[in-house]
């Protein structure tokens, strides 16, 4: 098997390091990786009068993926430490060859493998548009740990290194020319030629420290206290922004010691290791997908709210769209509609109903809005590779949609339903080729990522595969879900909410129910959450989902009677809360609407409240892992930490529940009643011992 370096001799007494000699798709600055650069340094210091280095990669769609974190997840700290300090020294080695080293850089190159380029001497990069840049490690909440903080801020001074490692932007070839961060460009495919012409013109050593290291130096202090207000606002960037600034005081190799004490005592941090835990399991879900192949158009049935939101998301990404609905003024409202999203004028609405800030994609394409072609017939389905259905939520409306649509679209084309209530297999039960037709669930407006992808019983693989390549085209995180009632997300979500409102009718207070669940990282308590779901989603949740699910108990009323008070949460700005001027409060009102549900006033220790509501959540994600409503746990950890905004330092909501101890837990289950059924505790005993083997 060939190593993950290789060393070839370039021209007389000029050698290179060539990474990903197989060319692997995947490629990753792991331990195995290491080892494979440590030997080929052995190798090549055997060899007399070599005279330069390259450093580059056989592949010319990119340098390499950012590393691996989770290396680090499940080791002790004497482990961790012996890893990290294995890493440094490899780099070391190649940094203290006695010959100039130049890394060529071409395709995509992040993270750590930008950290692996600041070691050589110099850098050339590859002008186009198949080139792109970032430092994406704090994007995941892992500080630099290559040394590429320290190198950095020597190179491009200190200000300029903050902006490129916190914002974790993509930038060009030419702004890291201008920074300082490259020495030269290239263009055209013979890299070789211009890396060996490279070091036969500029192939002296380089002082250690660049053109911003002295600055840095000097102004360290003074410029500290105000990066400290801009940059230190989280405990990653606040951990960075010290190892800097203490850093640059000292030499390289001082500095490289006092940044890997700095991460140790980082990854001690609780909270820290989950936190890239989830990071790891959004890596694998996003590396798990396809080469996206995009469509030439795209048809949508139905200029509704959700039927508008989406025409207008997809012209934003440049995709033509043919809009079609029986009633002119609702194609009216959504051209009015998309010309003040994409135009970015005052005055225009975001996803949700709320009146806020547009949208500005303003400058992407040139006069967006006409890429929305309104009609009243089917006329132009026929050249449409994906057709979505978004008419309203009726299952016979939603079958004779999709029955006609098969006369119309082409053979080839992809069909979506949107839904979130109904079943997909109602829906499309009188369809022909239902092969080709999957549901989309599109949670909490088009702009959020997460979307659950709804598997028909006859959806095709060939379908799913690419849909998913499709939405992640458009920034979306599809998870593939089974059709089932409320799917995922939604059916989570409603067991614990509905938890919440018998909290409520037993005599709590609204405030002491968030107060509680608050208190375990949540930044929205349920209610808050309720009313950012929409009071008219949960309703119709009610009566559509709970009550083709056995083992739940009955939806509580008040979800009716809020609703039908007029209250949609902050579609309206009223729900249990109250939205004015960006300010929200409990509406006191609320207490006055719900009199006849709610039995005397009564008090609960918090720890029990936040047990009952977080046992009722993890029961039904339990359940849904049993059915195989979601194929794999990595997927399910995902889309239950966004879609109900649990904290990202859980690492996962059955992480968390592994952490805070599984006896511990079990044993709220005992002393917690939520009115569901209690699963039996020896079938999640054995589930969560597991769950490191699964997810």
């Amino acid at each position: 098997m060939k190593s993950l370096v290789e060393i070839r001799q370039e021209s007389e007494n000029i050698y290179s390091l060539v990474l990903n000699p197989m060319q692997e798709r995947e490629f990753r600055i792991d331990e195995s990786f290491m080892y494979a650069l440590l030997y080929a340094l052995e190798e090549l210091e055997k060899y007399p009068d070599v005279e330069g280095v390259l450093v580059y990669s056989d592949r010319e769609d990119y340098f390499a993926e950012d590393g691996e974190f989770r290396c680090f997840l499940e080791v002790s700290e004497e482990e961790l430490r012996r890893r990290l300090i294995f890493f440094r020294d490899v780099l070391r080695r190649l940094e203290g060859l006695d010959a100039p080293t130049v890394c060529l850089l071409r395709g995509r190159c992040g993270g750590m493998a930008l950290e692996l380029a600041l070691v050589c001497r110099f850098r050339l990069a590859a002008k186009g548009e198949g080139s792109s840049f970032a430092f994406s490690q704090l994007q995941k909440g892992m500080l630099p740990y290559l040394g590429g903080g320290q190198r950095l801020v020597r190179l491009v001074g200190l200000k300029a290194a903050l902006e490129l490692l916190v914002e974790g932007r993509g930038f060009e070839a030419e702004r890291g020319l201008e920074l300082g961060l490259f020495d030269g460009l290239f263009s055209g495919p013979d890299l070789i030629c211009e890396g060996v012409r490279w070091l036969r013109l500029c192939g002296k050593r380089r002082e250690e420290g660049g053109k911003g290291s002295f600055l840095s130096r000097l102004l360290g202090g003074v410029e500290g206290y105000f990066l400290r207000k801009r940059y230190g606002s989280t405990p990653v960037a606040s951990f960075l922004l010290r190892t800097m600034l203490e850093g640059i005081r000292y030499p390289l190799g001082k500095a490289l010691e006092y940044e890997l004490d700095m991460v140790l005592r980082f990854l001690g941090q609780e909270g820290v290791r989950n936190e890239l835990r989830y990071a790891h399991l959004e890596d694998v879900h996003k590396r798990s997908q396809g080469i996206f192949f995009p469509p030439c158009s795209v048809g949508v049935v139905g200029a509704g709210r959700r039927g508008r939101q989406l025409a207008a998301h997809l012209a934003a990404n440049g995709i033509p769209v043919r809009l079609k609905d029986i009633n002119p003024q609702a194609l009216g409202e959504a051209l009015r509609y998309a010309h003040l999203q994409l135009r970015g004028e005052e005055g225009s609405t975001l996803e949700g109903g709320r009146e806020g800030k547009p949208q500005l994609y303003l400058g992407k394409y040139p006069r967006l809005e006409t890429l929305i072609s309104p009609t009243l017939e089917y006329t132009g389905m026929r050249h449409c590779e994906v057709v979505v259905e978004a008419v309203m939520e009726e299952k016979a409306i939603k079958g004779k949609v999709l029955e006609e649509l098969e006369k119309y679209c082409s053979p080839e084309a992809v069909w979506i339903s949107l839904i979130s209530s109904l079943s997909l297999g109602e829906v499309v039960g009188g369809c022909r080729h239902r092969q080709r037709i999957a549901g989309l669930q599109i949670l909490y407006g088009v702009d959020t990522p997460l979307v659950e992808l709804i598997r028909g019983e006859k959806t095709s693989l060939e379908t799913l595969k690419f849909l998913q390549n499709f939405l992640k085209s458009l920034k979306k995180l599809p998870v593939v879900v089974k059709d089932s009632p409320g799917f995922l997300v939604n059916r989570v979500a409603f067991a614990y909410l509905n938890e919440a409102l018998h909290l409520l009718e037993e005599g709590l207070l609204i405030e002491e129910i968030e107060e509680a669940m608050r208190g375990l990282g949540l930044e929205r308590g349920p209610f808050e959450f309720m009313d950012h779901l929409g009071l008219d989603t949960l309703f119709y949740l009610s009566k559509n989902v709970a009550t083709r699910l056995s083992h739940w108990p009955a939806s509580s009323e008040i979800i009716e009677k809020v609703y039908k008070s007029g209250r949609e949460g902050l579609k309206n700005g009223r729900g249990f809360y109250i939205y004015e001027k960006g300010q929200k409060r409990v509406d006191p009102r609320i207490y006055d609407l719900l009199r006849e549900f709610r039995k005397d006033r009564k008090r609960m220790p918090s720890s029990l409240v936040a047990n009952r509501l977080l046992l009722t959540m993890v029961q039904e994600a339990f359940l849904c892992q049993m059915e195989k409503v979601v194929e794999n746990m990595v997927e399910l950890e995902l889309a239950l930490t966004m879609g109900l905004a649990l904290p990202r330092k859980w690492g996962g909501l059955f992480q968390y529940i592994k952490n805070l101890g599984i006896e511990k837990f079990l044993q709220t289950m005992d002393h917690s009643s939520p009115r569901g059924k209690l699963l039996p505790s020896k079938e999640l005993r054995t589930f969560l011992e597991n769950y490191e083997k699964v997810c």
